[in-house]
């Protein structure tokens, strides 16, 4: 991925100490770590989606404001109200949550 993403929503994005295989957590790479965000809205679906920017590391435990480039915006507009929860993951072993506050114009 590049520095050139254009952030689609904004939000806070909270990393998990513990990875669901029980280990400990993994940091994940702004800019290149391909995540999932998942709408139960109708019924699960899984949205791709990348942080915005470049070069940064969110680490276990943490939380960070950032900005969300989804592979499917008008989906993901549709899909998650701002204000709650939603639950991420990489489809392997990292979670955690992540709160949108706002959508681009």
């Amino acid at each position: 991925m590049s520095s050139n993403l254009r952030p689609q929503a904004f939000g806070i994005l909270r990393l998990d100490d513990v990875e669901s295989d029980g280990k400990q957590g993994r940091p994940i790479s702004v800019g290149s770590d391909r995540l999932m965000a998942l709408s139960v809205q109708a019924e699960p679906l899984w949205f791709g989606f990348v942080v915005a920017g470049e070069g940064q590391k969110i680490m276990p435990g943490g939380e960070q404001h950032v900005g969300i480039a989804f592979l499917d915006e008008q989906g993901a507009r549709k899909s998650f109200p701002l204000h709650v929860s939603i639950l991420f993951g990489n489809g392997i072993c990292s979670r955690g949550t992540l709160v949108l506050d706002r959508y681009a114009d």
